[in-house]
């Protein structure tokens, strides 16, 4: 995030989420230090990182409009995201075997990303739980306004029902012959045809 200039990490929301569930917002250090000092005085379960606000965030919990003014674009998929396919989030080996789904959804989200929108500063990382985020760093998408980023997510979500969902938006770009040709393919040929015990 070089584009940023100097560190705003002093500006930048943290939430935690504590052991009984409790969720601490609007929190937010100005080195490595105070960091270390938030998480070994509240002993989060989970750590969240929010966007970049117009001041601190803490002045957010005292009644001052805080605007936030660069947020990461992110994507999330997660074994539940299959349910529909036959995946029981709850059952083990299913989730195992959800996994290749996971990264390959993200792989083509990916692709998708940089190829339609121009987007090519991404990060994938685990999510903790039973999926994965993919998070943008470019400026342009940092930016992005709240109708904007619905936009994109939603040219990259399946349309129609449950049942019957498609993706018509994505399958009808002029980037998704190739992505299809050299990436779905593939995949389906090597992970998808043969039975899961293979």
């Amino acid at each position: 995030r070089s584009w940023l200039g100097e560190s705003q990490l002093h500006r930048r929301e943290i939430a935690l989420e504590l052991h009984g569930n409790a969720y601490v917002r609007y929190q937010s250090v100005s080195s490595p230090e105070e960091l270390l000092a938030l998480f070994t005085s509240k002993r989060p379960a989970k750590v969240h990182v929010g966007a970049v606000f117009s001041d601190s965030p803490q002045f957010k919990k005292k009644g001052v409009s805080e605007q936030p003014i660069h947020r990461e674009l992110v994507f999330d998929i997660d074994v539940n995201d299959y349910a529909e396919y036959g995946i029981d989030a709850d059952d083990l080996e299913a989730c195992n075997a959800a996994w290749k789904l996971v990264g390959f959804g993200l792989h083509v989200v990916r692709i998708v990303l940089k190829r339609h929108f121009g987007f090519s500063r991404a990060l994938v990382v685990y999510s903790g739980r039973r999926g994965a985020h993919l998070s943008l760093y470019d400026k342009r998408a940092c930016e992005l306004s709240n109708e904007a980023r619905s936009a994109i997510v939603a040219f990259l979500q399946p349309g129609g029902s449950a049942e019957k969902p498609h993706f018509d938006s994505l399958v009808n770009a002029p980037c998704f012959a190739r992505i299809f040709k050299e990436n779905v393919m593939v995949f389906f040929e090597s992970a998808c045809v043969r039975p899961r015990r293979e």
